[in-house]
Order: C-alpha cells, then sequence, then structure tokens
C-alpha cells in the first residue's frame, strides 16, 4: 500500500548495448581488375562481420535463473499478484502478503541485512543484500506493542525487528528477521508485508513466481546468543490430524525395486507386533506449532515424522496407553519431537527431518 518514499531505492546501472551493422561505403567503382578487387574485398568484409555476428551471439550470457529462496512468512498468507498495481499517482513495486500481527518474518535467502527507519511511508522496514546479488525489501514491519494498533513500539528489536537482529548483520537463509505488521502508510489496513524483489539489485520486478515457488518453513525463533542456546535443548509441539502411518522409507524401497536393484524374491511381510517395534512415518496435516524455549505459530503444512519404536503412545481423554491402532486418518494429536537443532533443515521439516518422541491422541 506503498504510495511515495523517501528511503533510498536499488536503482538499474545497467545500460542495454546493441551494435548493428551498418551501411559499407566504397570508393568509385572502374572498370577492369580495380572492380574484382573491390568486389572481393567487400565479400571479405561481409563474411567477417557476419562470423563476428554470430560469434557474439554464441558468447551472449545466459538469462539469470531466479534464486532458491523460502517463503518469507511463516504461518498462512494469501497474495496476488498485484504488482503494477495502481498506488496514488505511482505503481506498486512488490506484493502485498496478508498474513497475521506479529507472524515471523525470514530471510528468503542468506545475505546481509541493512535496517531502515526514516521512511514515513514504509514505516519499519529493512533492505535484505542476497547473497545470489538480489536485494528484499521488508517494508511496513510491526510498530505495536498491542493488537490494538497502538503505535507505540517503533521501529525496533523485538517490535519491528528479530530481537538482537544488528544494521548490517549477515544472516543465514530462513533465520528470523522482523515480525509482520502495519506501520508507515499502512497504518489501519490489514496486516501484511510488502515485499520487493530486486534482480541484481536493479529495477524491481514482480515477486510473484519467486514466492510461489518458495519453500514454506514451520516455525522461525530469534538467533541472539541466548535463543541459539535455549533451542538448542528445545522441542516442538505439533497439533493436528494424523494423515497416514507408514513404514519408514517405503518409498525408498518402492523405488529401489523398481530399478530392478532387489534381488530373489520378494521376502513376506513382518507380522502386526513386529511391524510395530520398526520405526514408521507418522504424516499430520499441522495447524499450529509451539516451540518449547518461546514462540507459537499458526501453520498450514503436512509434516511427516519419524516415529520409532521406543516413541511414547497416549490417550488424553482416559490417560491411559494409546495404540498403534488408534492413530487412524483424522485422528487428532499433539506430537511432541526429540530435541531439536535450530537449522534450516529442521525448519524445513522434511519428510524423515523430525523425530516423535510422545504422542498424544486426541479423538
Amino acid at each position: 500500500m506503498l504510495t511515495a518514499r523517501s528511503e533510498p531505492r536499488p536503482v538499474n546501472l545497467g545500460a542495454a548495448v546493441s551494435g548493428s551493422l551498418g551501411s559499407l561505403v566504397r570508393a568509385p567503382e572502374h572498370n577492369g581488375r580495380h572492380r574484382t578487387v573491390a568486389r572481393v574485398a567487400l565479400t571479405l568484409v561481409l563474411v567477417w562481420a557476419l562470423a563476428g555476428t554470430a560469434q557474439a551471439a554464441v558468447a551472449a550470457p545466459a538469462k539469470a535463473k531466479s534464486p532458491k529462496v523460502v517463503f518469507p512468512i511463516v504461518g498462512p498468507a494469501t497474495y496476488r499478484d498485484d504488482f503494477g498495481d495502481p498506488r496514488g499517482t505511482r505503481s506498486h513495486a512488490g506484493n502485498d502478503l496478508v498474513s497475521s500481527w506479529r507472524a515471523p518474518v525470514v530471510a528468503v535467502e542468506a545475505g546481509k541485512v541493512t535496517i531502515w527507519t526514516s521512511s514515513a511511508s514504509a514505516g519499519c522496514m529493512l533492505y535484505l543484500h542476497g547473497a545470489s546479488g538480489a536485494t528484499y525489501l521488508y517494508i511496513h514491519l510491526n510498530n505495536d506493542l498491542t493488537a490494538k494498533r497502538d503505535d507505540r513500539g517503533r521501529c525496533k528489536p523485538g517490535v519491528a525487528y528479530a530481537p538482537g537482529l544488528r544494521d548490517g548483520q549477515r544472516v543465514r537463509q530462513g533465520q528470523l528477521i522482523g515480525y509482520v505488521g502495519d506501520s508507515g502508510d499502512a497504518a489501519g489496513l490489514e496486516y501484511h508485508l510488502h515485499f520487493e524483489y530486486h534482480p541484481k539489485g536493479r529495477d524491481a520486478v514482480s515477486p510473484y513466481r519467486l514466492l510461489r515457488r518458495a519453500e514454506k518453513l514451520l516455525f522461525a525463533a530469534p538467533e541472539s546468543k541466548l535463543g541459539r542456546d535455549a533451542a538448542g535443548a528445545a522441542t516442538l509441539s505439533l497439533v493436528g490430524k494424523v494423515v497416514s502411518v507408514a513404514p519408514a522409507g517405503a518409498e525408498d524401497e518402492a523405488a529401489g525395486d523398481a530399478t530392478g536393484d532387489s534381488s530373489g524374491p520378494e521376502p513376506p511381510p513382518p507380522p502386526a507386533s513386529e511391524r510395530r517395534q520398526q520405526a514408521l512415518l507418522l504424516t499430520v496435516d499441522v495447524t499450529s506449532v509451539r516451540l518449547s524455549s518461546g514462540g507459537r505459530f499458526k501453520v498450514k503444512r503436512r509434516v511427516a515424522l519419524l516415529l520409532p519404536a521406543g516413541a511414547t503412545l497416549e490417550r488424553a481423554r482416559k490417560n491411559g496407553t494409546a495404540r498403534l491402532d488408534d492413530l487412524v486418518t483424522g485422528a487428532r494429536v499433539t506430537v511432541t519431537t526429540t530435541p531439536i537443532e535450530l537449522s534450516l533443515e529442521t525448519q524445513r521439516a522434511r519428510p524423515g527431518a523430525l523425530s516423535a518422541a510422545r504422542v498424544v491422541v486426541r479423538s
């Protein structure tokens, strides 16, 4: 919802350079041998010019690929490609990602941050100068102390920016850098993040395709020294509904069989009692996440966790031991993980990256 800015903007310093073969100027032609020599010379010039053009075409650099990024917000967010939409006398230079108040905002790629607080229209914002050479703008970060839009928080760490974040600090991909808000000229509007993408630091282009391909993270946490120390022994509590329970690595085994790597007849499946002693993969549609060292997140993520034989299964209502058969599709569960390290791998929560220590069946 940005209409005007006083902050410095990335400028396209590149200039397109093109060349063309102009008309060839020839001396007046004469009869005889001089005319023949002139024609041969002209032919050689044309051949040389065409060869140079072909060589330049072959040597032309390929179009730069978009960097692989993670989604800038942890949790649900809605957006459309509103790049270029009218905004007063200007056009919209990014996409507005509508989310909840203080939803975590993360670095889409590794890089260095520049904190900017002096723009009345942008409010609390920062630049992320990515390792790929791209620059990203995060605008309208939070400046409220409460959900009543009090505007009393100012643009400072712990309110607009992640606790301990410093101007000029280098950050890793997925690191918490701020919180969604409505500062600047977005005051009173839906809480959202105005996100801009400047390839190679040049003029803004629509980030929509980049965002559509971005991987969404399960959680984020401050990376100050205190945050790292606390998260080193932290666990996650995931609330959601069971999708399935299957043997861990079943998909890999099936892929191996398809390539003909297996030899001999296929062995019979183990009895049910033995299968329950094997490591399984518990897939859950997660709706909320709580980090034991601090932080709650509303999410919409399907997560596949390892369910080792030693994991505890409990019933919430009967205060008794649950069975594997209770983990039916649609059953409401709370899954507590084994201790995790704060890393991009655990934030991505790809299949098998997290391991369940305790599962409480609630229905």
